[in-house]
């Protein structure tokens, strides 16, 4: 008797093998998934920014808002931490946020107060500026003044009874008063006179200078070249712009024109620059922009040089020598007046000079209010200078004293009973 062959197919086994493939490729996806997030974690800037914003605004209240016009108050998030308005501030790594240069700053105008917050916290960094109007803070200071720690109105008696309890309760104690360090910030002296509360003068023998603007200028100046022109020209042309008074005039660079239509579109509404010794029939009319672009030699079609600046009795001039190179990939323009193909050598340089029209005398101590200036005659001579001041509270350095004043400080309106 033959064996019989059993040809029946085993699916359980298969989709056993299935469920265990599928469940490997998820597990495989879930390993894949965690091994690239590791180490990534949500960044809580945003978080301790708010938080850093609102306790300077909950601090620089009436009474810790600065009192003088220009007067400013800086507290640095270390000095924060230390007075118990803040927190210490931990990034996502667990890592301090900058105390040092992390600040908040109050600074009064005319009529409000900008609060300034800084957060740096790693490679975070983020700065904004609130603004109070004094009438809101008045307000404030007298909402506080009416109202508990519940925002209920608070009743004199009771609050006359409370003062008498914390008499009798304090009698032998010393009121101590919180100062912090005031500095003046000077500005250079000066001979311009100013006015205001917190400007000082004096009269002393100081070095004094004489201050001339430096002008930069600018020029755009296109030839043509035909058919048969020589590949070396040289053309002269005047600077119109720079008056008899300059001194020490200079070329100091050049470029060459590309596909950017705007030096194109400059060259049509420039006026400071003429050509010397061309008569008016051999000039040709600049068309439109983009006909004038495709017409024009660039810097692979020829080079050009600025030189032998010098001037006449009225103006300035320099010489311009360009050497054509080739004409590849530029269109001619046709010229009806010179019957002739042109291909046009637009070009471009730069210079400066020194107004002497134009100068200021002043302080040698005040130079950095001329910065584009150029010192000219400095000497010696006894005047009047002036300078201002800008008061700047340093929290940094806080004191508490039971003296009614502190050289060099001010006080905060903080008193402690000890």
């Amino acid at each position: 008797m033959n064996d019989e062959i059993d040809y029946r197919f085993n699916w359980v086994g298969l989709i056993i093998k299935i469920v265990i493939f599928i469940v490997l490729i998820l597990l495989a996806i879930w390993v894949v998934s965690m091994t690239f997030n590791k180490g990534k974690k949500e960044s809580n800037f945003d978080d301790n920014f708010e938080k850093f914003n609102s306790a300077a605004l909950n601090y620089f209240e009436s009474d810790n808002l600065p009192t003088e016009e220009n007067e400013k108050i800086t507290l640095t998030l270390d000095a924060m931490i230390k007075k118990g308005i803040i927190d210490e501030l931990l990034d996502q790594d667990g890592k301090a946020c900058d105390k040092s240069n992390s600040y908040v700053e109050a600074l009064k105008k005319d009529g409000y107060y900008e609060i300034t917050a800084k957060l740096i916290c790693g490679e975070d960094e983020k700065i904004t500026k609130n603004k109070i109007n004094e009438e809101q803070s008045e307000n404030k200071d007298n909402e506080d003044n009416n109202t508990d720690n519940n925002g209920n109105t608070t009743d004199t008696n009771d609050s006359n009874n409370e003062s008498n309890s914390t008499t009798n309760n304090s009698a032998n104690k010393v009121t101590y008063y919180e100062y912090v360090k005031v500095n003046k910030k000077y500005t250079p002296w000066q001979l311009k006179k100013i006015s205001g509360d917190n400007v000082e003068s004096k009269t002393d023998t100081m070095s004094i200078s004489n201050y001339c603007k430096v002008k930069d200028v600018e020029y755009y100046s296109t030839g043509y070249v035909t058919k048969n022109s020589p590949t070396n020209i040289t053309y002269t042309v005047k600077l119109l712009d720079i008056p008899n008074s300059a001194n020490n005039v200079k070329i100091l660079g050049k470029k060459y024109f590309n596909n950017d239509l705007s030096y194109y579109e400059a060259y049509k509404n420039s006026s400071n620059l003429s050509m010397v010794g061309v008569d008016d029939k051999y000039k040709v009319q600049i068309p439109e922009l983009y006909t004038y672009r495709a017409a024009s030699l660039k810097s692979n079609n020829f080079s050009f040089t600025v030189s032998n600046l010098r001037k006449s009795s009225n103006y300035y001039t320099v010489d311009i020598t360009v050497n054509i190179r080739n004409k590849y990939n530029v269109t001619p323009y046709y010229s009806n007046n010179l019957k002739a193909y042109v291909y046009f050598v637009p070009l471009y340089f730069y210079g400066q000079y020194t107004d002497m029209n134009s100068c200021i005398e002043d302080t040698n101590e005040n130079a950095t209010a001329y910065t584009s200036y150029k010192i000219y005659n400095t000497h010696k001579e006894k005047v009047t200078v002036y300078r201002s001041y800008s008061l700047e509270k340093d929290y940094n350095d806080v004191k508490w004293s039971s003296a009614s004043s502190l050289d060099g400080y001010v006080k905060t309106g903080n008193t402690e009973l000890r």
